[in-house]
């Protein structure tokens, strides 16, 4: 895997990652999530399955940044709740939401309205 030693590196990737994303968004304009539950949506934006935090080295991050096969195509709702379903589930990977599952998760218990 190349080494990168200077900041140049960095932004040539980076570069590589919005040409990428466009090329994806071209390939998948509608969005991957709602077409397995029948809706049509366009795509706005492009998903990492696998969070780039998941990587150790910056090396490790700009991989996982530009791996084709680590990418899904969402509308901007979908992404959203992609995120935040993520982050209050404490997931490192996410590839699929229904519609109906809820984001946050449930609350069972509220002790300020508990008699």
């Amino acid at each position: 895997m190349k080494k990168f030693k200077n900041p140049q590196d960095v932004n040539q990737s980076l570069k590589a990652w919005h040409k990428l994303r466009l090329v994806y968004l071209n390939d998948h304009p509608l969005c991957e999530n709602c077409l397995k539950y029948g809706k049509y949506s366009f795509a706005s934006e492009v998903h990492h399955v696998r969070f780039l935090q998941n990587g150790k080295t910056v090396e490790d991050r700009l991989a996982i940044l530009l791996d084709w096969n680590n990418l899904i195509a969402l509308c901007r709702d979908c992404h959203h709740r992609f995120h935040a379903y993520a982050k209050s589930h404490n997931l490192t990977r996410i590839d699929n939401l229904s519609p109906d599952t809820p984001v946050r998760p449930e609350v069972t218990s509220n002790k300020f309205l508990d008699f």
